[in-house]
């Protein structure tokens, strides 16, 4: 008298969803047919292992977390950009004498982007200890109500990805001082 079973399958290239629910459809048919004492009524429902493993209202609670993050994000780049160009203002007198010593503007721009991408790589850091931190209290008090959240972790790809958008940030942001400068007139 079971009739609730789970099955986890894979679907082959080409085929989609509703493809294969109108098939399961056509087979639940059949099996009505050839047994109606036992499947009359029942048929099948086919869902993504995605859905079914993470139900809606958590999926967009944790899109909406990382929408907050990724905002959190730019702003605080914003305003290390605005402290880069703030202290590359404050430094336009040592910069102008490095210029005057023969220091080329592609040389400060060098010593610029180094000191950005050196804080970015120092933020990047202490995030990922700050979030492997999180990460470790996050996996026990949400395992009620996330599920397989004792399966979260920080990977390589993690890592990987930090390491990256630390770069990329540090160099975004690291040449709004080196342009501010460039408009002043400092490094030509």
């Amino acid at each position: 008298g079971n009739r609730q079973y789970t099955v986890i399958g894979r679907l082959r290239p080409g085929f989609t969803v509703q493809q294969a629910q109108a098939e399961m459809v056509s087979i639940a048919g059949n099996l009505e047919r050839q047994f109606p004492e036992s499947n009359k009524g029942w048929s099948v429902s086919l869902v993504p292992l995605i859905r079914w493993l993470v139900p809606a209202e958590i999926r967009t609670a944790l899109l909406v977390l990382l929408g907050a993050m990724g905002m959190v994000l730019l702003i605080a780049c914003a305003n290390v950009a605005n402290l880069l160009v703030a202290r590359a203002e404050a430094r336009r007198k040592e910069l102008a004498i490095r210029r005057a010593l023969g220091a080329g503007a592609s040389r400060i721009s060098q010593q610029l982007l180094t000191e950005s991408l050196m804080l970015a790589l120092l933020g990047g850091t202490l995030g990922v200890v700050l979030a492997y931190s999180i990460v470790s209290i996050a996996r026990n008090s949400l395992a009620e109500i996330i599920p397989r959240a004792e399966e979260i972790s920080m990977d390589q790809t993690v890592l990987m990805f930090a390491l990256s958008l630390s770069v990329i940030t540090g160099l975004l942001f690291g040449s709004a001082p080196i342009m501010q400068l460039g408009k002043t007139r400092t490094l030509d």
